[in-house]
């Protein structure tokens, strides 16, 4: 829909800004990671008062968990089998 000339001025007046304001909407990765992180430092905290025979705080399994799948990735290189690893 073209503006006439009269709304072009009128808009003109207005002095609208250009910018949008700031959306969560917009930066949902940054919202998703943000949420991630929020998640594992609670679980952290908390999970060390929990009696570990029920459940883990992340720090203990994280290194297991790492030496786990670069194995993973190393005998599935090894099989023929096309993957792509991260671990060096």
């Amino acid at each position: 829909m073209a503006l006439n000339t009269l709304e072009q001025q009128a808009l003109a007046e207005l002095d609208l800004p250009l910018t949008r304001p700031f959306r969560l909407v917009d930066h949902l990765g940054a919202v998703r990671a943000a949420s991630i992180i929020v998640v594992i430092a609670l679980w952290e905290i908390f999970g060390r008062q929990v009696n570990p025979l029920f459940l883990s705080y992340p720090a203990p399994s994280a290194a297991p968990s790492c030496r786990l799948s670069s194995l993973t990735n190393f005998n599935a290189a090894r099989s023929g089998a096309c993957m792509c690893s991260l671990s060096a």
